[in-house]
């Protein structure tokens, strides 16, 4: 009886400890699950914390992005968006290859220099003027997002009319392109061009665009930059990567910003320019290599066209009187788009029309560029 007592306590025992070992270890797992739990809630609420600091950021770097000037992108390791605007030399012209123009040695630079991605594109016309550049940027979509545009043009206008069309286009880039910035080249131009490259310069400053002054680099030695004609070489147009080059790293160097252009033109027959109509082609009667369209204004004209290899012969009529007649010589192998600027205003009662001396000069006519001055 003794005996079987003691086995039944021992049992007794055993089983008790069993149980408070299976209950700690349910405690210690109910435990255990709890801590999983605000572990898990705490993670979830540092994810939250951390997904929340890089929305905020994200979106401050987004509109430092958007407000940054150029040289400021840069500095930020921004990419950024160049458009070049001009002639003949703006356009790459007398460059051995497209990786030897000077807008592309640019990029190339500036793209080692601060570790970005900068798209470049080029909207210039051989042999043309101001107007010319005026008038692409005119006939551009609102709001472009470029941040730098570069303007090389001049060369090719009077004395008279280039301080006029040079601000024409300075405005055309101020409506079009808000917040860029803007960086002018004096171009090497054969002969005194002082008065232009003044001009210029007056203007940029106007405008608060920076000025790089090629004209006087070249000008005491042009030999080894240029060649027949006063167009850039491949050394010419290294010289012109690198002075630009240098004038956009000094303006990263001061943090130079975004300074708007003044509300009123510096020169009064400016705001004239403000009233700008591309006229296509399809709004002219065709007949054979002429273009005719009845209308009255009084504006500037010019005429957008292909040239071909060789000689283009192209008439203007106003009112079925001849007033104007151009030879434009294309010594490129291939047809180029060329802007034909008309002297002077053209005040037709009722009918302009332009006469090409081919067919095929005449199929590729595009349109007519009208600025009404009255």
């Amino acid at each position: 009886m003794g005996k079987l007592f003691c086995v039944l306590v021992s049992i007794a025992c055993i089983g008790f400890l069993v149980y408070m070992n299976v209950n700690d270890r349910t405690r210690i797992q109910q435990k255990a699950e709890e801590v999983e739990a605000i572990n898990e809630d705490t993670r979830e609420a540092e994810k939250e914390i951390a997904q929340a600091e890089a929305e905020e950021k994200a979106a401050e770097l987004a509109e430092k992005e958007a407000n940054d000037s150029f040289y400021q992108k840069l500095a930020d390791r921004f990419d950024a968006r160049i458009l070049v605007i001009g002639d003949t030399n703006a356009q790459g012209f007398g460059a051995s290859s497209d990786e030897t123009a000077w807008f592309s040695l640019l990029k190339k630079s500036i793209e080692d220099k601060y570790g970005v991605k900068v798209h470049v594109d080029n909207n210039s016309v051989i042999d043309s003027g101001a107007y010319a550049s005026y008038a692409k940027v005119k006939m551009m979509e609102d709001s472009q997002d470029y941040d730098l545009v570069i303007i090389c043009t001049g060369a090719a206008d009077s004395e008279e009319n280039l301080p006029v069309y040079y601000e024409a286009l300075l405005r055309a880039i101020q409506g079009k392109i808000p917040n860029c910035n803007v960086i002018t080249i004096q171009e090497y131009m054969e002969g005194d061009n002082n008065s232009k490259n003044m001009a210029i310069l007056n203007l940029s400053n106007a405008y608060h665009a920076q000025t790089v002054d090629m004209y006087s680099k070249i000008l005491t030695d042009p030999a080894p930059y240029v060649f027949e004609g006063g167009y850039l070489n491949d050394e010419g147009h290294r010289l012109y990567a690198e002075g630009v080059f240098s004038e956009i790293q000094r303006n990263v160097k001061s943090g130079t910003g975004f300074e708007p252009g003044p509300e009123r033109t510096v020169y009064t027959d400016t705001e004239k320019f403000d009233d700008f109509l591309y006229v296509p082609a399809e709004n002219f009667t065709r007949t054979d290599r002429q273009y005719a369209m009845e209308r009255s204004f009084t504006g500037i004209v010019a005429f957008d066209f292909d040239v071909l290899p060789g000689d283009n012969k192209v008439d203007v009529y106003v009112d079925r009187v001849k007033v104007s007649s151009y030879v434009v010589t294309n010594t490129i192998e291939t047809p180029v788009e060329h802007i034909e600027l008309i002297e002077g205003e053209l005040s037709p009662g009722r009918r302009i029309g332009v006469v090409f001396s081919t067919t095929e000069s005449a199929d590729s006519f595009r349109g007519m560029m009208l600025t009404m001055t009255e």
